[in-house]
């Protein structure tokens, strides 16, 4: 029986209103995106991680210890979103931690940052002309 799970995979932050704002409602969409998968969360911030554990004394994983509690478990199919805006130094990291787990896995899958290519900008692009349009017109009609 293939037991799946979906990684999600951020920064992270300090900061639990901004937790709550910007991370939670994109796992709760990939948790109803893919209700027949077992949602886990990782951070690639050690530093984020660390404040985190040391101030309100809450275990975040990084993808790696993520991962491994993933093959505890058994599972055997992974879907990694990333919830990075670019395909930067973080991403590549996680694609490095991802990996090691090859083997371990019978498969695995990433998704790709928000921003790779440059479709991608050219729709953001268009998206913040549209809205700054709005916005100009607005101040207009006061």
């Amino acid at each position: 029986m293939t037991k799946k799970a979906l990684l999600a995979v951020s920064f992270g932050t300090t900061y639990e209103n901004a937790r709550k704002k910007a991370i939670d409602p994109l796992e709760t969409a990939l948790r109803n995106a893919f209700p027949d998968h077992k949602l886990a969360r990782a951070f690639t911030s050690r530093m984020v991680i660390g404040k985190i554990m040391r101030r309100d004394c809450l275990l975040i994983d990084n993808p790696v210890q993520a991962l491994e509690k993933l093959v505890d478990s058994a599972v055997t199919e992974v879907l990694v979103q990333p919830l990075l805006m670019i395909a930067g130094i973080e991403y590549e990291k996680t694609l490095s931690d991802l990996s090691g787990f090859q083997n371990r896995i019978s498969k695995i899958m990433i998704g790709e940052p928000l921003l790779t290519s440059a479709a991608d900008f050219e729709r953001i692009a268009d998206a913040y002309h549209r809205q700054f349009a709005e916005i100009k017109t607005m101040k207009r009609s006061c």
